[in-house]
């Protein structure tokens, strides 16, 4: 298998034909979820009011009809690809597609990544988007797990390793 990774960033375009934002998303989601774990994708998507920035890895030709999909989405507009390459590991290995939406704990994450203090994926390397992303789900799944340790569970695993909205 050729591995590689796609990192991009979009304007959303969601409209109430969408079902609204949360709805769009919640679809886009679920739709990502099922068509990467078909297909060994794995990867994560970020989103706010201007962007959704997304990091997805995996096979060579399943990347890029995953890529294919996406730019003709019309949820998705002004689609710039910050960089498509081959990899020898993943980053985000065990998840079919994270989500991070914007928190204070992401704020404060993307001040570490760039020098702005609003989330510009225009104004970012590939490489610090890249690094904030993974930021992102490590907190995120530390998160889950003080969450399902509260909750008295010991089997993390049984613990989505997504958020939901």
């Amino acid at each position: 298998m050729y591995l590689m990774r796609l990192t991009y960033y979009s304007s959303p375009s969601i409209t109430m034909e969408h079902g609204g934002r949360t709805n769009a998303l919640k679809d886009i989601l679920a739709a990502s979820r099922r068509n990467n774990a078909d297909s060994g994708i794995t990867g994560t998507l970020f989103f706010n009011d201007e962007y959704f920035a997304q990091v997805i890895e995996g096979d060579r030709e399943q990347v890029s009809d995953s890529f294919i999909r996406i730019s003709r989405d019309e949820r998705h507009r002004n689609i710039i690809v910050l960089r498509a390459q081959s990899i020898h590991e993943r980053l985000f290995n065990g998840w079919e597609m994270g989500f991070a939406s914007i928190t204070e704990n992401t704020e404060m994450l993307y001040r570490k990544y760039s020098s702005y203090s609003e989330f510009k994926p225009s104004r970012m390397t590939a490489d610090g988007l890249e690094a904030l992303l993974v930021e992102m789900v490590h907190h995120t799944s530390v998160a889950r797990k003080q969450t399902a340790d509260q909750a008295g569970s010991r089997d993390i695993s049984k613990v989505r390793k997504v958020k939901s909205l």
